[in-house]
Formats: structure tokens, C-alpha cells, sequence
């Protein structure tokens, strides 16, 4: 095992403990009666810490499955002959499978259900997000970022997203990849009812 690796691990673990302690005190105390000391007194770190991961509370409360850079790479990293709205699925799928195994993901899904005047902040972050899938997009289709088609393209995937994650409930069927693909599966039948 490299040093390398073994220090990678290590961020990401006190990453993933400052995220479940911000999003439990969240959950139990409410979002306004938590301080940065107490998510670091609960997570075993200082502040400092803390601020070389995060920039506030709110962004360890809503630190994304879905990045700019992760929705980047992975446009880039799909056939090229492939429809903007397949690609975008395909990467929504990826990176919620991935983030499906993290328990501080459905348990943020939960908190948003307990306080749901958290969705204008999560909607906030998610904007850098769906900028870079707007320049992706733009990019593959040579067509300009705001073009009709481009986003029509990314709003109607960005849609199909919010509306998949707000029909989850963390630990039930059907978990939130197949409440995408469905959501994904609608825009392509033309939002054609079901029978």
C-alpha cells in the first residue's frame, strides 16, 4: 500500500465523519441550532481540521454526490455517439449507485424530508453542478450552452433527478437508481402516462 493511497483513505474517512456528524446533528437538533464545534466535537476533530475540508457546516451538511468535476469526467468519459440525455443518465446512475453505499446519503435524503427549507440551499449547490452538465452537454453537441437544446437537454435530466430523489425513502424499495432510471425512462416515452 503507498503512502499515496493510504493518505487518500484517510481524507476521505475524516471527510465522511465530518459529513455523518453534521447531517445527525442536523437531523436531531435542527439546522439552526448546530455550531461548527459541535459537528467537530462529534466527528473527533478540531476546527481547523474541519475548514481544510469544509467551508461551513452547510457544506458539510450538502457536500454533493454529484460534482462539477465528477459530471465533467464523466460526460467526457461516455461514447461520444451517445445522446446528451442517455449520457447524463449513465452518469447520474454511476454516481448515485456509488453514493447509494454511503449511509450519510440517505440519511441527508431523511433530514430533507424532516426539513424540507433545506431543499433552496441543496438546489444552491446543485447549480454549480448543473453548469458544468450544461457545458458538458454544450461541448458534445458543439451546440452554445444556452442553447434550447442544451438546456432543455440538462434541465429535463436535472428534473428527472430532483423528482427521483424526492420519491426515495432511504431503505425501501425502490431504491433511488431505479426511481432515476424510471424518472429517465418517462422523459424518453414523451411523459406518456403509465397504463
Amino acid at each position: 500500500m503507498t503512502k499515496a493511497g493510504l493518505r487518500e483513505r484517510k481524507k476521505e474517512a475524516t471527510r465522511q465523519a465530518i459529513r455523518a456528524a453534521a447531517v445527525a446533528l442536523y437531523r436531531s437538533r435542527g439546522p439552526h441550532e448546530v455550531t461548527v464545534d459541535q459537528i467537530c466535537a462529534k466527528a473527533g476533530v478540531s476546527a481547523r481540521t474541519f475548514f481544510n475540508y469544509f467551508d461551513s457546516k452547510e457544506a458539510a451538511v450538502f457536500s454533493l454526490a454529484l460534482t462539477p468535476d465528477g459530471v465533467r469526467s464523466g460526460v467526457a468519459a461516455r461514447p461520444a455517439s451517445e445522446r446528451p440525455l442517455a449520457t447524463l443518465r449513465a452518469v447520474f446512475t454511476e454516481r448515485f449507485t456509488e453514493a447509494s453505499a454511503d449511509p450519510t446519503f440517505g440519511e441527508r435524503a431523511l433530514m430533507l424530508r424532516e426539513y424540507p427549507e433545506l431543499w433552496g440551499r441543496l438546489a444552491h449547490v446543485n447549480k454549480l453542478v448543473e453548469e458544468a452538465a450544461l457545458e458538458s452537454i454544450a461541448a458534445r453537441t458543439g451546440l452554445a450552452v444556452d442553447d434550447l437544446y442544451v438546456r432543455l437537454t440538462v434541465e429535463a435530466a436535472f428534473a428527472a433527478n430532483r423528482a427521483a430523489f424526492k420519491c426515495w425513502y432511504p431503505g425501501s424499495d425502490p431504491d433511488l437508481v431505479v426511481l432515476l432510471n424510471q424518472a429517465m425512462d418517462a422523459l424518453d416515452s414523451g411523459l406518456e402516462p403509465p397504463a
